[in-house]
């Protein structure tokens, strides 16, 4: 287990530099280079894939999106163990400390796009990409840390669960403020 975690903070730590804000202004110039990231649960896995520009453009300077595909395309995967897959691989820094939102380890279709109303258009143009108009559901994570006396710098993660398109979006939304 130890060497699994140290795997999996490594492959994060890894990727986050590859899908920094800055790595995604340059999408088109990566979208040959893109590096797959998995994490497998039984014999289905997590497998990254490119984000459309248009995902970007509506996530702006606000968000890191991030997308995976269920692999192999066969097989059920519950939703309870999407979420920690999809964490382990879409979480730009796993030494944060993250905590699970365990009041709603879920939540639905409507509860997902009330909690990311303030990036308005991403989420529609995530819906619109997937393109199965399916009542997805989400998990989330979030840390708060204090980064000198008067201020702290946050973090949140959703990770939206797409079944009949068997694709996962992971929104990272950073940022800091007075504490």
């Amino acid at each position: 287990m130890t060497r699994f975690s140290l795997l999996a903070l490594t492959l994060a730590a890894t990727l986050g530099v590859a899908c920094s804000k800055e790595a995604q202004e340059n999408a088109p110039a990566q979208a040959t280079s893109l590096k797959k990231a998995s994490q497998a649960v039984g014999d289905t896995s997590l497998v990254e894939v490119p984000v459309s520009a248009e995902v970007l453009a509506a996530a702006g300077e606000n968000a890191t999106v991030r997308a995976f595909q269920f692999a192999p395309s066969a097989g059920e995967l519950a939703f309870a163990d999407v979420v920690p897959m999809a964490f382990e691989v879409g979480a730009s820094d796993l030494s944060k400390p993250w905590e699970r939102d365990s009041e709603h380890p879920e939540r639905s279709m409507e509860d997902t796009q009330s909690a990311l109303r303030f990036l308005d258009p991403l989420v529609p143009t995530i819906e619109t990409q997937v393109g199965t108009s399916e009542a997805y559901r989400s998990g989330y994570y979030h840390w708060w840390q204090v980064s000198t006396d008067d201020f702290c710098h946050h973090a949140d993660l959703h990770i939206l669960v797409f079944p009949e398109a068997r694709q996962v979006f992971t929104i990272e939304a950073a940022g800091g403020t007075e504490c």
